[in-house]
């Protein structure tokens, strides 16, 4: 190879590191939600992480298009996930918030008491829904997995499973199956779940 080629590859490569760095992106950050809406199959491979330092509480904002870097940073303030992009359109997402160590700092499936979870349908908004769960006492929702350290620039793993077979106003079948390996973020966010 020449020594113009072979430079002009290194910068692309250096380039395209810097901009992976500066945009936030972090290869070993995976997640992925699937199932069900009202009948009609999803999947969301693009998700954005808050952590509630307070109360040691996350939500995780699953979506099926991807999180501008902007929005990303806002959603790890405020803990909110706006059913809307910046053009005004409808999203396909969901939201999943709860407190991973029921208040501690270290992450058990069994101290999840309370699970916030919401589906946003992009196509046909009447298919949303949001629930309250108890994973302790409601078999819509299980944590089959969950580990981590929750403290600002931790680790937070898991793998959720659950549904509503029929939901009481459409009669439609709701699933979701969502698995997660996240980094949270190096600051807290302003807002989030309470775990009492």
């Amino acid at each position: 190879m020449e020594a113009g080629t072979l430079a002009a590859v290194s910068r692309m490569i250096f380039m395209g590191f810097a901009l992976s760095v500066a945009a936030g992106v972090r290869a070993d950050d995976k997640c992925l939600a699937r199932g069900n809406m009202g009948d009609k199959p999803f999947s969301m491979a693009h998700c954005a992480i808050s952590y509630y330092d307070g109360q040691h509480s996350v939500t995780i904002w699953f979506s099926q298009a991807p999180i501008p870097p902007a929005e990303t940073k806002s959603f790890q303030i405020s803990s909110y996930a706006s059913p809307r992009d910046a053009n005004g359109k409808s999203r396909t997402q969901m939201h999943l918030g709860f407190c991973p160590g029921g208040g501690g700092a270290v992450a058990r499936p069994e101290a999840v008491k309370s699970v916030e979870i919401g589906l946003d349908s992009g196509d046909s908004p009447m298919l949303s829904r949001q629930w309250v769960l108890d994973p302790t006492q409601d078999k819509h929702i299980r944590f089959e997995k969950l580990s981590g350290d929750l403290k600002p620039g931790g680790r937070l793993a898991g793998r959720v499973t659950g549904g509503k077979t029929k939901d009481e106003d459409t009669q439609a079948a709701y699933s979701w199956q969502i698995e997660f390996d996240l980094r949270l973020p190096e600051n807290a966010a302003a807002s989030g779940m309470g775990c009492e």
